[in-house]
């Protein structure tokens, strides 16, 4: 079976394997993980208000932002298990070094520029935040989450 695409030249289809997940991605998912986590708590309704959405509701979330949790930690867990989980490539794509063939490799790298551009929104957003708590928790997450983001899509886009 011969697989051909616009972008690449016809090459043999193989067996597929996994392709290399930096440790900085990895760690990168369990912090999103840990945000679903807490987006699912503040959705259930627990007291968690003061550090979310700018502090402006503490305590429970009004219903409206219960929803909203709850779909954010969906997007949150989604990104997580996309982060955490390496693509499956064909051994040719992946060369000497282990890279995940043209197009996979692209999407990762964009993947990750995209999730580092959303946390230094989220880095400048949160430190604006009115709400002290929310300040010294997602501030320090968003900085750390830039770092980790950054480091994964360097060592990804290399190893």
């Amino acid at each position: 079976m011969i697989d051909v695409s616009a972008d690449e030249p016809a090459v043999p289809a193989g067996p597929v394997v996994p392709a290399i997940v930096s440790p900085a991605a990895r760690a990168s998912a369990a912090l999103f993980g840990g945000l679903a986590v807490f987006q699912v708590g503040l959705a259930a309704g627990l007291p968690w208000g003061v550090a979310a959405w700018g502090g402006a509701h503490p305590g429970h979330l009004p219903t409206g932002f219960r929803l909203a949790s709850a779909a954010s930690a969906v997007v949150w867990a989604a990104i997580a298990v996309e982060l955490a989980a390496p693509r499956l490539t064909r051994p040719e794509h992946q060369g000497h070094q282990g890279h995940r063939g043209r197009r996979g490799h692209r999407g990762r790298r964009r993947l990750l520029t995209v999730l580092t551009a959303v946390m230094v929104l989220a880095a400048v957003m949160n430190a604006a935040s009115p709400s002290p708590v929310e300040r010294a928790i997602w501030t320090p997450f968003a900085l750390v989450q830039i770092l980790l983001l950054w480091a994964a899509r360097r060592r990804e886009g290399t190893a």
